[in-house]
């Protein structure tokens, strides 16, 4: 029978290369012992996977752009309704105002010219 010990070493050993998650690749990386087609394929895997964060930050920053030009063009836009519906509220605003005054005026005469028409009726019934 094996020592206690040397099977806890072995299996210390064990845990620490598979038991952590480690690729045998990446340990044979690290120990400078990787294949050349192996090197090969991870360099190319390399790249290709430089290419594709490239890809997607040149994307993000497009979109980025995009969106900036889209909210620039909604707030102007905004800017530029809030605007005429100031002016168009004010005009109409002014233009009651004006109504209104004209509308007091008439009904201001029009009382008058009732009691003009009254008083000239009176003077007309009394000869």
């Amino acid at each position: 029978m094996a020592s206690a010990a040397a099977v806890a070493s072995s299996t210390s050993g064990n845990l620490r290369s598979y038991g952590s998650g480690a690729n045998p690749a990446a340990s044979a990386m690290a120990t400078g012992a990787l294949a050349p087609d192996m090197q090969h394929k991870m360099s190319k895997k390399i790249a290709q996977l430089t290419k594709v964060i490239y890809m997607l930050n040149t994307r993000n920053d497009e979109h980025q752009y995009e969106l900036a030009a889209v909210s620039e063009a909604y707030e102007a836009d905004i800017e530029q309704v809030t605007s005429c519906v100031a002016y168009w509220r004010d005009t109409i605003r002014s233009t009651c105002s004006v109504c209104l005054k004209t509308v007091r005026r008439f009904i201001l005469l029009s009382s008058v010219l009732c009691i003009l028409v009254k008083e000239s009726c009176c003077v007309v019934d009394a000869e």
